[in-house]
């Protein structure tokens, strides 16, 4: 995308697409799966309200009676997981060894387990 941006618009010399490859892998940048969610943690209501929740812990810490502060976190996993990566032998001789070896996978979401914590 880089590259045709620069050929298209006639923007710094003329370069292959592999040198200019080169040129970004040497400067330290790699090309790597854009992750969309920093972005969304940064809008403008998210920094209000973190803005707000940070003004409240100070005003309840500098209170003559600080109430307790309890922190939440939830997790959750699906029962249907499987693990995707397993130890077996490396020569496997008959159907019924592969079978054995092999990862067991259910179809569908099914039931979830959440899990939650709290703690001061």
């Amino acid at each position: 995308m880089i590259y045709n941006k620069m050929k298209d618009n006639d923007i710094g010399p003329k370069v292959s697409r592999s040198t200019l490859y080169r040129l970004l892998r040497d400067l330290g940048y790699r090309s790597t799966v854009a992750d969309r969610r920093a972005h969304m943690t940064e809008t403008e209501n998210i920094r209000a309200w973190r803005r707000r929740f940070i003004q409240r812990l100070n005003a309840n810490e500098q209170s003559e009676e600080p109430k307790p502060v309890i922190y939440l976190d939830e997790s959750w996993i699906d029962c249907n997981s499987t693990a995707k990566k397993g130890w077996r032998p490396k020569v496997i001789k008959t159907r019924r060894d592969k079978l054995d070896y092999s990862l067991k996978m259910k179809c569908g979401k099914g039931a979830r387990l959440i899990m939650l914590h709290a703690g001061i």
